[in-house]
């Protein structure tokens, strides 16, 4: 007779538990239904755990790869860079084998010409070329050869300034000392005055100078002539007629530009006034007139140089400016340490140059 086959224990496969059971008890590997779920969970946590692993390679292999990508740029840069400048490197040796002939006075030349572009001197190299060639046949020194160098561009410069302040000075005509006829009138102007004043020594000094004379002796042309030789020494010149200069500071009062005016005004080394008393109808139409031009007397007082030309003698300046108060201050300043010129002579516009007389 045969025996029932017994079935076999196992052991539990949840690890900690590995406990003995019968198949038929649970299942055919865990020993309950919660140690099955405990094996489930703990397989879902390894599972997780490796993929994290998993994406922690990648990312790693990520950053490796750029690094490599980076020093591999890195390294091609160099190359390149070294490739450029040895290719440069050939580039001079080669120009150097192909122009034997450049020496080191040619460089010299090339580098004074790029000086001279960089201080903004328009400098030839034509002009440089038949310098230096002088220079080398007459043996010139240093200092010559700097002065020749330099002094023509100086002067063009020096001239350019003058036309520039001559045209800013706003003369009515082009005088000249030279154009002055100075037979016609032999005793009106002491001419050897007039060239020291041409000097500009008392713009320096800031003094003041007056022309009082006749209509028609000159007084425009010379202050004019004197003003543009003001202009050559470098002073900033302003010409103005007394009719215009009302005209001017009125219109300021209209437009409340006075205090720009007048700093305007204020500004020239030498102002120049001319007319003084030939503006009846402006200062009729400006009852404040007087006073506008004591303003500007007052600012220039003993700071800056004033020259005025008038045929009004300063006995009859009370009626050209009606406010006897502001008439003495006006005329106290203009004439404090001034140059006074008092002209007498025949009329040039009435009578005109004798025949055969011509300008000295």
């Amino acid at each position: 007779m045969l025996l029932a086959r017994q079935p076999r224990t196992r052991m539990c496969l949840l690890k900690g538990c590995e406990q003995p059971f019968h198949p038929h008890q649970a299942s055919e590997h865990y020993c309950s239904a919660r140690c099955r779920e405990e094996a489930r969970e703990w397989s879902a946590w390894k599972a997780q755990q490796k993929y994290r692993a998993t994406v922690r390679g990648k990312e790693k292999r990520i950053r490796l790869m750029s690094i490599c990508i980076y020093v591999y740029a890195d390294l091609m840069s160099v190359t390149l860079k070294r490739k450029v400048q040895s290719r440069r490197y050939r580039e001079r040796v080669r120009d150097k084998r192909t122009q034997p002939n450049m020496t080191k006075a040619t460089h010299l030349r090339d580098r004074c010409l790029s000086h001279f572009a960089t201080l903004g001197i328009p400098f030839r190299p034509e002009s440089l070329d038949v310098l230096l060639t002088k220079a080398e046949k007459e043996n010139l020194s240093h200092l010559d050869f700097l002065d020749q160098l330099i002094g023509e561009q100086a002067n063009a410069r020096r001239e350019r300034s003058i036309q520039w302040r001559i045209r800013e000075a706003h003369f009515a005509e082009d005088k000249s000392l030279e154009g002055f006829n100075w037979k016609f009138n032999p005793k009106a102007f002491d001419r050897q005055q007039i060239e020291e004043l041409a000097t500009g020594d008392f713009i320096r000094r800031r003094t003041n100078l007056i022309l009082v004379g006749w209509s028609g002796v000159g007084k425009s042309h010379i202050i004019q002539a004197l003003g543009q030789k003001a202009c050559v020494h470098g002073y900033r010149v302003l010409y103005r007629t007394s009719a215009d200069l009302i005209s001017d500071l009125t219109a300021s009062l209209a437009d409340k530009t006075l205090p720009e005016k007048l700093r305007r005004y204020a500004r020239p080394d030498l102002l120049i006034v001319d007319e003084f008393g030939c503006d009846k109808i402006e200062r009729e139409a400006s009852p404040q007139s007087a006073h506008l031009l004591y303003k500007i007397i007052a600012l220039r007082n003993q700071k800056k140089s004033t020259a005025l030309a008038t045929n009004v003698d300063f006995e009859k300046w009370g009626e050209y400016l009606p406010d006897g108060p502001v008439a003495m201050a006006f005329l106290d300043r203009i004439v404090e340490g001034a140059i006074i010129l008092t002209i007498k002579g025949r009329s040039y516009r009435a009578h005109g140059p004798k025949e055969g007389e011509r300008p000295a």
